[in-house]
């Protein structure tokens, strides 16, 4: 068989894979974690009116399933694929999931409006990002005796 399409056949896989692990995630996480009461997260309106009652434990399962359902589908892709093409068709994968969460937000945002995002950002540690030095080195203190 050509390296492309096994390629081709091993990206697929991977798609597949990955989506199933992430809509079995999905769909079990109001079992694991259940919605806030009055919630239904099957509807866009009632998760629009009940957002600001969502805590960041209930955005555990939904970014699990979307980190392992990515990882599981790039590691069978990689897998599958010829050693040559290894890389490139794991990288597909991760990039089709990427695109297709990024679609998936810009409709809910439309849908619900971004207000009821922003209102439930408060739940997100803001500080330690502002804190997280990304790339640069420690800065010391001005008598060197530690660092600040």
């Amino acid at each position: 068989m050509s390296p492309l399409i096994k390629s081709i056949l091993a990206v697929l896989a991977g798609l597949v894979v990955g989506g199933l692990i992430n809509m079995g995630l999905i769909m079990s996480s109001s079992y694991v974690i259940p919605p806030p009461a009055g919630v239904d997260p099957t509807d866009m309106e009632s998760l629009a009116q009940g957002m600001h009652l969502f805590s960041p434990k209930h955005f555990i399962m939904p970014f699990l399933a979307h980190a392992l359902g990515t990882l599981a589908g790039a590691l069978i892709a990689a897998r599958l694929a010829p050693k040559t093409h290894r890389q490139r068709a794991a990288l597909v994968v991760g990039v089709f999931f990427f695109l297709v969460a990024s679609w998936g937000l810009f409709l809910y945002r439309r849908q619900i409006g971004l207000r009821h995002l922003i209102s439930c950002s408060h739940t997100f540690p803001w500080h330690i990002w502002d804190h997280a030095s990304f790339n640069s080195p420690p800065r010391l203190s001005q008598d060197a005796s530690g660092i600040v």
